[in-house]
């Protein structure tokens, strides 16, 4: 995980070669946007965060254990974590 700015990939011109229906994954939990992600905006190829992997994973334990008493959607339950995620990152500005 790049700390105090420091630069994990120098270029991505790589992903130019990706293929459109290609898709770029990024595991780290950050509810940040980085450089690889803004790229794979940028070249018009799909995305996967870690904030989108990790709160999926959660959404199915909860749903496996709660069953029928856990009654959000999973687009409803990511809104709620990003939601949250931006507070905290917010907060954490401020402070």
């Amino acid at each position: 995980t790049p700390e105090d700015g420091e630069v994990v990939f120098a270029d991505l011109t790589y992903l130019n070669f990706l293929k459109p229906d290609g898709l770029v994954v990024d595991l780290p939990f950050s509810p940040l946007s980085n450089d690889l992600l803004t790229e794979a905006e940028h070249v018009k190829v799909s995305s996967l965060t870690g904030v989108e992997i990790w709160s999926f994973r959660d959404f199915l334990f909860l749903r496996a254990l709660l069953e029928e008493k856990f009654v959000i959607s999973w687009p409803e339950y990511l809104d709620h974590w990003r939601k949250f995620l931006s507070s905290e990152v917010v907060s954490e500005k401020q402070t």
